[in-house]
C-alpha cells in the first residue's frame, strides 16, 4: 500500500488524514491527532506539509479561538479519489486467485480477530 500511495505522491499518514477528512470534514486538528493516535506536534507537521501541497486548509474554530479545524480543498478531494482507486488496485492484487469461499472464510476470520480486540464493524454492509 505504501508503494501505491507513494506513486500518487502521498505518505501513509497523509492518506489517512485525507480519508478521515473525507468523512469528517472540519474536524479539529487536535481531535484528528487523537483519532489517529499521533502526538499533536506530529499532526501539526503532517498538516503543514498537506497545506503546502494544497490538499487541506485550516480555519479558525469560531467556537474555540484556540482550536483550528481542517478542511479538504478541491485538490484534496481529487486526491481522495486517487487514494480510493489505489486501495481498490491493492485489494484486487491482494485477493487475486482466491475463490469466493476463501474470501468469505478470510472475512469471517478477520471479523473474529477484530471482535476479539474489542472492535466492531463501522458499516455492517461491508462485513
Amino acid at each position: 500500500m505504501r508503494k501505491a500511495l507513494e506513486e500518487i505522491g502521498l505518505h501513509t499518514a497523509q492518506a489517512l488524514v485525507l480519508r478521515v477528512l473525507a468523512t469528517r470534514e472540519g474536524v479539529k486538528q487536535r481531535d484528528l491527532a487523537d483519532q489517529m493516535m499521533i502526538a499533536p506536534p506530529t499532526m501539526s507537521g503532517i498538516v503543514n506539509r498537506m497545506l503546502k501541497a494544497g490538499l487541506v486548509q485550516r480555519q479558525d474554530d469560531p467556537e474555540d479561538e484556540r482550536a483550528v479545524r481542517i478542511y479538504l480543498t478541491d485538490t484534496g478531494r481529487n486526491m481522495c479519489r486517487k487514494i480510493e482507486r489505489a486501495i481498490g488496485d491493492v485489494e484486487a492484487e491482494l485477493i487475486k486467485g482466491l475463490s469466493k469461499t476463501q474470501l468469505r472464510n478470510a472475512h469471517r476470520i478477520l471479523r473474529t480477530l477484530r471482535n476479539n480486540l474489542g472492535g466492531h464493524a463501522p458499516d455492517p454492509e461491508r462485513e
